[in-house]
């Protein structure tokens, strides 16, 4: 990336930062104000406007000596390109200004006439509303507007942290302060590590901001929703200006004139969907049971690292910064670039490149669908966005079917299996290197290696350098090593990514790139490799994942006796409903904008990526659930099956708090109980099966024990299992209760199905179960509690029928005795 670029892309990162502060929190006057505002600031009706620009200008100046060098020199350094994107002359001030307008999705009639009090006074209690608490899919036929007095939540003014994500009602709002939140990110800053790799550097500041500004409003001024962040807004438009600024450079109308004609196609999103995900990370060669915890792990991070990788290298290759990836969650990922032929080369070449890397890897199993879509400003305007957005997302799903080029594989394609056959791990690549005395493939071998390390380490640095770890370098080119302190680190020239997996401790302690892709696994302790005595399980180390023996083994019962309790694995998959309408139509044409897909994109991720693993590590119990993916929009844990169940009722809870309470954003959710041994593909169908199950029953709801509920049916079982969990507990009724239940729930489900039929009288023998029940209750039920029993398992079994199991199936299982 040259200097130029690199300027236009930290400047544009910046050009709002004073949005965050004001004359009292720059320790200024009005005075002050007044005489410095001519340099950066335009005027209406003969005063000055857009006082944020002039605050910019002056937490920048204050701040030069930690930029890199290359970046603050001259007219066209980051200072005056940043504070004068609202009073732009030269052209690089232009494409500030010009991306700026692309990102709000602003016309220049509605440029210019927002205007501030430079005392700033009256914003200073704005916070930012949720997104997700008016996401509505029939948003775009319904059309209509909305006030900021129409939300309910607010988002807390602090930094990003698990604590501080999700929204609280509007009365608690007043949480933080501007001015701690900017004296924080100023020292924060001042921290960032590698100045001299401003390639890097970028990419840590786009951390930082996200760290510190993705709950501050973009907007506050006049009608406007403090929906949009001001990291989503500053992000876009630093994307949108150094794409922006290329094309011009590449067709050599670099002229305030032809920055401002917006007539022309200058923009290319370019989209990458990582294919055959499941494939990847699934896949069962046999002889996998022996590392499974860290094969999933290793292979789910590689999906996120890789997904990264492919929009860095085609950043990378444009001359661009990774602050140019727009979008990147689930395996996915949009980037925006220059519209140019030496673009649409890169891309193609690129293409071309990884589509033989994975065809050579997987046999076509796993690959990365690219797919380009050119856009001029005017698609970005308000109304316009979702079109384009619609006509590239049919594009994306036809390119899914072409990601093997057929024109240059044709024919046959032997693999050779070599001396030792193929991997008995995948099944897929021959056997090339050893591991712990297992023969398998340098891809399996990595991935093994990888799981194992991540748990250990925070962070993780990827080199163009072909010297390092892996055996089988990622898409054949990076090398990867895993890091304990990768804010301490030194780069080199050849660091492309230097990743930190967690949130710094406190504000101002120092970071690189923040990303939240290693999930929370479960760890074995100094304790368990003395305890440890699970067979045909690899050697029990403290620090490395838990197997799933180990896991299953975790399912404890509060019910039964020492060694009670069924051990097994519950696997959850789960995913957000109709989230493709929710992007394409969850917003009425004047809202629908760049800014808030990226913001709306990015949240959703957020409560995966962010606040799960935070739930599974600060509740003992769910410490031994375990993550193979969490992000984007849904989810896959595997864990002791007791433990799950009660899991998925608390995410639901959570995310329906997290989405503020909107019944048109909600998840579904499917689990399956197995034994820890069960070969990995088949827990994968099984669980699919059951989210199917799940989604077809009309979505919003959890499908298990082969039964489908509503969550809201799912919380009152859930409540009756407790009741009779406490009344076997309190001995008021007896075990043997529990087991005759199951014959009474079979003939309350066989009344409902025969009910409106004609039958004959033989087959109504299922209609007894009312007094069945009164006979079994007062033979089981101590005197006291015979009354309440009855009443509560009678009106039970009339509301719920056959979904009484559910809670019924939970208690058996929790009191079977295991097996030596």
């Amino acid at each position: 990336m040259d200097q130029l670029t690199a300027r236009i892309t930290a400047s544009a990162l910046l050009h709002d930062v004073g949005k965050v502060v004001d004359l009292h929190i720059l320790g200024k006057d009005r005075n002050w104000a007044e005489d410095q505002a001519a340099d950066c600031l335009p005027t209406k009706d003969g005063r000055y406007s857009h006082w944020h620009a002039l605050f910019t200008r002056e937490i920048l100046d204050r701040n030069l000596n930690n930029f890199p060098e290359g970046l603050i020199h001259g007219e066209e350094g980051v200072l005056l390109l940043a504070a004068r994107h609202h009073s732009p002359s030269t052209a690089l001030e232009w494409i500030i200004a010009k991306a700026d307008h692309i990102s709000s999705a602003m016309d220049r009639e509605k440029y210019g006439k927002d205007t501030e009090d430079p005392g700033w006074q009256k914003y200073r209690e704005v916070r930012m509303v949720p997104l997700l608490e008016k996401l509505n899919p029939e948003a775009a036929d319904k059309g209509g507007s909305l006030n900021a007095s129409d939300f309910t939540y607010r988002y807390r003014l602090a930094p990003l942290s698990p604590a501080t994500l999700p929204p609280v009602p509007s009365g608690e709002r007043k949480t933080g302060s501007y001015e701690t939140l900017a004296q924080d990110f100023e020292h924060a800053f001042a921290a960032l590590p590698h100045k001299e790799h401003t390639g890097l550097w970028l990419q840590h500041l786009d951390s930082l901001l996200m760290r510190f500004f993705s709950q501050v409003p973009a907007a506050r001024a006049g009608k406007v929703i403090p929906d949009v962040s001001l990291y989503d807004h500053l992000k876009t438009t630093a994307a949108f200006a150094a794409a922006l600024y290329q094309y011009h450079r590449d067709t050599q109308t670099l002229s305030a004139a032809a920055i401002q004609n917006d007539d022309a196609e200058k923009f290319l999103l370019i989209s990458g969907d990582f294919n055959g995900i499941q494939s990847w990370i699934f896949r069962d060669g046999g002889a996998t049971r022996k590392f499974r915890s860290k094969l999933l792990r290793g292979r789910s991070f590689q999906v996120s690292l890789m997904t990264d990788l492919v929009g860095h290298r085609l950043c990378d290759a444009m001359g661009l910064s990774s602050v140019n990836l727009l979008l990147k969650a689930g395996g996915k990922f949009t980037l925006v670039a220059p519209n140019t032929p030496n673009t649409l080369k890169i891309v193609e070449d690129i293409k071309n490149e990884i589509a033989d890397w994975f065809l050579d890897k997987t046999h076509g199993e796993a690959g990365m669908s690219i797919t380009l879509f050119p856009a001029g400003p005017k698609a970005f305007q308000e109304g316009r966005l979702a079109g384009l957005w619609e006509s590239m997302h049919r594009k994306m799903a036809d390119e899914k079917f072409c990601r093997i080029a057929m024109e240059n594989n044709t024919g046959k394609r032997p693999v050779k299996a070599g001396e030792k056959g193929f991997c008995p791990i995948c099944g897929q690549r021959p056997v090339e290197v050893k591991h712990r005395e297992t023969d398998c493939c340098t891809i399996c071998r990595d991935q093994i290696w990888m799981g194992e390390q991540l748990v250990k380490n925070r962070g993780i640095r990827i080199s163009g350098n072909m010297k390092g770890e892996l055996k089988s370098p990622l898409l054949g080119r990076y090398q990867v090593s895993m890091e304990a302190s990768p804010e301490s680190i030194s780069a080199t020239s050849d660091d492309i990514l230097i990743w930190q997996f967690d949130l710094p401790e406190k504000p101002e302690s120092p970071q690189v790139t923040l990303r939240f892709v290693n999930g929370y696994v479960p760890v074995f302790s100094e304790e368990d490799e003395f305890l440890a005595d699970w067979n045909d399980e690899e050697p029990v180390k403290a620090g490395d994942p838990k197997h799933f023996s180990a896991i299953a083994d975790a399912a404890q019962s509060p019910l039964g006796e020492k060694g009670a309790c069924v051990s097994a694995l519950a696997v959850l998959k789960a995913d957000v409903d109709h989230l493709g309408m929710l992007f394409a139509c969850g917003f009425s044409e004047g809202r629908y904008t760049i800014s808030r897909l990226a913001t709306l994109s990015r949240q959703l991720d957020m409560f995966f990526s962010l606040l799960l693993p935070d739930i599974l590590r600060k509740t003992p119990e769910f410490q031994d659930v375990y993550t193979v993916f969490a992000g984007g929009d849904d989810l896959f844990l595997i864990g002791p099956w007791r433990q799950v169940l009660t899991l998925a009722e608390r995410l639901q809870k959570d995310f329906s708090s997290y989405v503020s309470h909107n019944p048109k954003v909600h998840f579904s959710c499917g689990i399956v109980l197995e034994k820890p041994h069960t070969p990995v593909d088949y827990l994968v169908e099984r669980a699919e099966h059951s989210l199917e199950n799940a989604k077809n029953a009309g979505r919003n709801r959890i499908s298990i024990f082969d039964r489908v509920l509503e969550w809201k049916d799912l919380n009152e079982l859930n409540e009756l299992r407790r009741a009779m969990a406490g009344w076997v507990h309190d001995e008021k009724m007896s075990s043997g209760m529990l087991y005759r239940m199951g014959a009474f729930v079979d003939m309350a489900e066989e009344e409902k199905e025969l009910t409106g039929k004609h039958v004959p009288i033989e087959k109504m023998s299922c209609l007894r179960w009312r007094s069945l029940l009164a006979y079994a209750v007062a033979r089981n039920v101590k005197e006291g509690a015979v009354k309440e029993v009855h009443e509560r398992m009678a009106e039970a079994l009339l509301k719920f029928r056959g979904d009484f199991r559910v809670p019924l199936w939970t208690l058996l299982y929790e009191r079977r005795r295991r097996r030596s």
